[in-house]
């Protein structure tokens, strides 16, 4: 479905920079490594598809962080397989990962048809009530035991 809007706007801006990639290759592509391979990839400064996932992926630093995180992937993302989602060991202690099964690239919608999207707010604002709740500062500016 996105390969249908991503190779029409693609094509656009082939026609505003003659010669910015091949357009024969751009066509061939039928899915989004082809696509960022003979597009997204060169025109950001990367190598190849595999250059730019590796290089553009926050992944690898998740490990590293230590202030409080949330961590949203939907494990049905049509751009991000759930294969390369973080996995709890990939994660510093402070990172929350929160990979529903559905919810497609940025939607989140949940339940039986036509659904809801209050999921991924309701878990923010859990996450961040918590968070909250953690760092409180006390009557006369005591910060809480938990910050």
């Amino acid at each position: 479905m996105f390969m249908r809007t991503l190779i029409p706007k693609a094509l656009k801006k082939l026609e505003q920079h003659p010669g910015l990639f091949d357009r024969d290759t751009l066509l061939k592509a039928r899915d989004l490594y082809a696509f960022d391979n003979v597009f997204t990839a060169p025109l950001h400064g990367f190598r190849d598809t595999e250059d730019y996932w590796r290089r553009a992926s926050a992944k690898p630093l998740l490990r590293n962080l230590h202030i409080p995180a949330l961590v949203v992937n939907a494990r049905n993302d049509p751009f991000v397989p759930a294969s390369s989602l973080p996995a709890a060991n990939e994660v510093g202690s402070s990172v929350r990962l929160w990979q529903p099964m559905h919810g497609g690239h940025v939607g989140f919608v949940q339940g039986r048809v036509p659904g809801h999207v209050r999921a991924m707010p309701e878990i923010v604002v859990g996450s961040l009530s918590q968070q909250a709740a953690a760092h409180a500062v006390a009557p006369g500016g005591a910060q809480c035991a938990h910050g």
